[in-house]
């Protein structure tokens, strides 16, 4: 029973302790890289878009704020069989450099991108959401490691609001997820983009099947290719934290189920080319959050056997926790949302296993 013991306890601290150590060693991240110079690449900025009619004028009106040169500069809007009126709202402005794709039956964001990739002119697609709102220096960001014309896929990150949802969970989230992108950007790596805010090369774009995300197998692809993706935190995109954790568990299920499929479907072609590396940060990163939450009822039942007192310190710990949440005490929300988490990535798995394929799903606080 102590061998279950040691694995439980390993198979917890490897992905939220030991890996970012081994990241920080393995990548020596001591200052931010500076790039060169360079003429500024034509962007398009694609965004998917199902019943967004209360906020598509909002992400126009922020797209014209961005501090880039207009004549570099279009927006693609693609609307996934919206029943509302998003399509005219985007006409009704008529904006010159904001262009319209509508498909009338819903696809799922994948396909919709898709569409905008095929007719966008641009040498960087920048991808993000409606309910994402850049600074006005994000693009720039996003381009400026381009200068290196090893780079194929450049990060941003995301930013929670104060005073909307559940901004302390969500913001200590992104977070650490900052942490572990920028140890590993300098090795040249991802174990995923940050869907609201990321840049690629657009002769990197290949049409994706409807049940893959473009944020996450983007990174695979790019790598595989033999090209770097790197991470860049001053590219900014703001948003509002999510609704209720009911509505968080149904998305951390949905990411889990459509991640695993898509990486058993990756590892061959990083293996084909000996990306190693790349292998070590998805396992890591990705695999082993995935299935971190088994080890909690095993640990827990290896402790009650080898250590009872401990055992029934821990029990009264997750008691607390559930009084904590029902009261709404702010200390239990982080540790509330961890077993939420992990609850919804095996079911998530669970899912992917038995065959679940989402293609489409409800946008995120809307």
């Amino acid at each position: 029973m102590g061998w279950l013991l040691a694995v439980a306890v390993l198979g917890l601290a490897w992905p939220y302790v030991l890996y970012p150590v081994v990241l920080s060693l393995m990548s020596r991240v001591s200052a931010r890289r500076e790039w060169p110079e360079q003429d500024l690449p034509q962007v398009a900025i694609l965004v998917s878009a199902f019943n967004e009619e209360r906020r598509i004028e909002d992400k126009i009106l922020n797209f014209d704020a961005l501090d880039y040169p207009p004549d570099r500069l279009q927006m693609w809007i693609g609307t996934d069989g919206s029943t509302d009126s998003t399509a005219d709202v985007v006409r009704a402005m008529g904006h010159p450099r904001v262009h319209l794709v509508e498909r009338r039956e819903r696809s799922g964001k994948t396909l919709v991108l898709n569409d905008l990739a095929a007719q966008a002119l641009a040498g960087v697609f920048v991808f993000t959401d409606v309910n994402a709102n850049f600074r006005p220096d994000a693009v720039r960001r996003l381009v400026a490691p381009m200068a290196d014309p090893e780079t194929g896929l450049v990060s941003g990150r995301t930013v929670i609001l104060r005073g909307a949802g559940n901004v302390a969970v969500e913001g200590a989230y992104y977070r650490f997820e900052s942490l572990l992108k920028a140890g590993e950007s300098a090795c040249g790596w991802l174990a995923g983009a940050d869907g609201a805010v990321y840049a690629l090369r657009a002769k990197l774009y290949r049409p994706l099947p409807a049940e893959l995300i473009n944020d996450l197998i983007h990174p695979c692809q790019v790598v595989a290719d033999g090209y770097t993706a790197r991470f860049e935190p001053l590219a900014v995109s703001e948003e509002h934290a999510g609704d209720d954790g009911g509505r968080e568990f149904d998305r951390q299920t949905r990411i889990a189920a459509q991640a695993s499929y898509l990486l058993a479907g990756q590892t061959w072609p990083l293996l084909r080319k000996f990306r190693w590396g790349m292998l070590f940060v998805l396992l890591s990163h990705k695999w082993l959050r995935w299935i971190a939450g088994i080890w909690i009822p095993l640990g827990f039942v290896a402790l009650m056997i080898l250590f009872p007192l401990a055992g029934i310190a821990s029990l009264l710990l997750f008691v607390l926790i559930g009084i904590g949440w029902r009261t709404n005490a702010g200390w239990a929300d982080i540790p509330v949302f961890f077993l939420i988490v992990h609850t919804a990535y095996l079911r998530g798995l669970w899912q992917a296993i038995a065959g679940e394929r989402y293609i489409v799903w409800k946008p995120r606080a809307g």
